[in-house]
């Protein structure tokens, strides 16, 4: 018998929890701060914002991409979403730049301090992050280093 698979909105939204006005991703988050689940049909994994945006609304015009009108990049409320040209989502970051100073957790809890933080070229990240992320990348390149 073959297994049931229950669809990607589906699957998204037990992993979703409402946190004021945003409704917020718990599950997988990518490097770059944005929710991740894996799509059975593509066999790929998919952002969720963009899935969530096009099970409530539609598909995303093409050529353009979602900006988070919250700031939240783990928020997949669709009124909070909306599809805009890659430069017009660039300025809007940038203008945020200083909104996102004001951010006292990392997307993935941890606390931003002075002696938790590495700050870069337009980024911030918390050594707890940078930390897991390098024991990842050791853990692969030993793995590949085994196999071969």
């Amino acid at each position: 018998m073959a297994r049931q698979r229950i669809p990607i909105f589906q699957r998204l939204t037990q992993k979703t929890r409402r946190e004021g006005a945003c409704l917020v991703w718990t599950g997988k988050v990518c490097g770059s701060g944005y929710g991740q689940i894996y799509d059975t049909i593509r066999r790929r994994p998919a952002l969720v914002h963009r899935v969530s945006y096009e099970a409530q609304v539609g598909p995303i015009p093409v050529g353009l991409q979602l900006d988070h009108l919250c700031g939240n990049r783990l928020c997949v409320e669709p009124a909070h979403l909306e599809p805009v040209t890659a430069a017009e989502n660039s300025a809007r970051a940038r203008s945020r730049a200083s909104g996102v100073d004001a951010r006292t957790h990392c997307p993935n809890g941890h606390e931003y301090t002075p002696q938790n933080t590495y700050t870069g070229s337009g980024y911030r990240r918390c050594r707890a992050c940078n930390n897991a992320a390098q024991r990842r990348r050791k853990n692969r390149q030993k793995a590949t280093e085994v196999a071969a």
